[in-house]
């Protein structure tokens, strides 16, 4: 998984989520190749997959502001929508970003 202009905090949807780390415009692609991410549910999303599955990339599908919650509209995927974590399943997921985080810090 790679993250462009986004990083991974607290979410006041639902435990962590993805956010814009600077202004993302429309169109942009913003996560490339991921199976399971944290990006949360809204009915309003700002963002989108592309490509014939659910773990292909995601893309802004309006401009995001800085430091806004980059989220997607589960009843849209092709698969159903991620169940609520226990403790122990989000402390894996939370190390698997730290591992997609450190290879972004790794390239700059």
């Amino acid at each position: 998984m790679t993250i462009r202009n986004a990083h991974i905090a607290q979410s006041k949807i639902n435990g962590l989520g993805t956010f814009a780390s600077s202004p993302i415009k429309k169109g942009t692609r913003i996560i490339y190749n991921f199976d399971r991410c944290m990006i949360n549910h809204s009915d309003t999303p700002n963002s989108k997959r592309t490509g014939k599955t659910d773990a292909s990339s995601i893309i802004a599908s309006r401009n995001i502001k800085e430091g806004e919650e980059i989220t997607e509209d589960y009843n849209k995927l092709k698969r159903p929508p991620p169940i609520h974590e226990t403790p122990a399943m989000e402390f894996l997921r939370m190390l698997q970003n730290l591992s997609a985080i450190a290879e972004i810090l790794q390239a700059k």
